[in-house]
Order: structure tokens, then sequence, then C-alpha cells
């Protein structure tokens, strides 16, 4: 099987990377030194030069996150992170999608906090919200072609963004916060990508990854 995942450098997207490494699959992970997304003449370049011809899965974790509130977050932060996160996962399904295989899928990576956000992620949750509108256009495009596409929401993983970000009192009051009482363990967002792999029936769908601290 050959996945390409992004932000393989750190946090979610290194564990993945780790994990299919180890079951030998034929693995790329990007960091933003192998090829800044924002970027398109960098990110179409990229690909032209690279051996990404039918794609399997295409795992998109690279993000951006700054909490801020509103009224102290500049305009240059607030552009930033809608390129990294927008532009970016524009910038890498356009390069992506016409190289899936047929059957191939892409999952996006979105947040509970595009549908539970706290103070502070006003920029970050405009950004994950918007993956949703795209999706719901995509999925009906990309179905021509039985090629499919999933989002995941979760929360706090235990490798994810925020775990260095954040103080042990912080942790400790989001831990509390979330009705299973722990954080995502990357074992069951490996078990949610091997699920919609396994069921394409459920294109263009949110999956929702949090512990019920967010209830659709």
């Amino acid at each position: 099987m050959k996945i390409v995942i992004t932000g393989a450098s750190r946090g979610i997207g290194k564990e993945l990377l780790n994990h299919y490494q180890k079951k030998n699959e034929e693995v790329y992970g990007l960091s933003s030194k192998d090829c800044d997304l924002v970027h398109w003449d960098q990110t179409s370049c990229f690909f032209e030069q690279s051996n990404f011809n039918d794609i399997d899965l295409t795992i998109h974790c690279a993000a951006s996150n700054v909490t801020r509130f509103f009224h102290k977050i500049s305009f240059d932060t607030f552009k930033n992170m809608i390129d990294t996160n927008i532009l970016g996962t524009f910038n890498l399904l356009k390069c992506v999608i016409p190289r899936l295989k047929r059957h191939g899928c892409v999952i996006l990576f979105s947040s509970a906090s595009a549908f539970s956000p706290r103070m502070g992620q006003a920029a970050y949750a405009c950004c994950k919200s918007a993956l949703h509108g795209l999706v719901k256009v995509l999925v009906q495009e990309m179905l021509a072609e039985e090629k499919y596409i999933f989002l995941i929401a979760p929360g706090m993983v235990e490798t994810g963004m925020p775990m260095k970000m954040m103080s042990e009192t912080a942790l400790e009051k989001a831990r509390n916060s979330i009705p299973m009482k722990r954080f995502c363990k990357i074992d069951e967002i490996i078990s949610t990508i091997d699920f919609l792999q396994q069921t394409p029936y459920m294109t263009g769908q949110t999956i929702h990854v949090n512990g019920s601290y967010y209830v659709q």
C-alpha cells in the first residue's frame, strides 16, 4: 500500500509514519522541510518530481494552531493559520487527488474545536470548520472516479499538537473536561483510519474521536 502522510515530523503524523513503516508499507512522510504546502509552486513541483502516482491513502496531519484571544490575535498570525490550514490543504489536495488510485482515499484531520471551540480558538476553529464545507463538495466530485475522502475530528490526542504547549495544570483541567477522563490514544486514531479505509460507504463523513467531549 502506498501512503502519503503530511506533518510527519512530529505529533500524530510522526506516530502514523512510524506505525506504517513498522508494517513495511510504502509510506512517504512529508514535513515542511520537504515541501511547504502553503506555496503552490513548491508543492506542485515536489509532487511532479516524486514517485507519488497510484496512491492508496493520503493522511493530512499538517496544521498550525495558535491559541490567543481574538482581540489579541494579529492579522499576520490569523493569515498564517489560514495559509497553513486552508491553503495548504487546497494545494495538497490539488496534487494528491489526481494521483489517487481507484478506491484510494484521503483522510483530513479536523478537530473537536470546529464543533465545540473554547475561548482563544477563533482562528483555529475557523480554519478547521472550513474543511467540512470543502469535503462536502469534494465527496460528490471524487465519487465519479471512485475515490473517497473522510474527516477525523479528534479531541486532544496523547501525541497531538497541544500537549507540549500546555502546563501540567492545564492538561489536568483539560483531561477532567472529557467524560472519559483521558486523552485519545494514537492506537484509537489508527483503528479509525483502518475502519474508514475498509468502509468506503462512509465517504464524506466526519468521525468524532473525542471521548464524548463533543457528541453530535
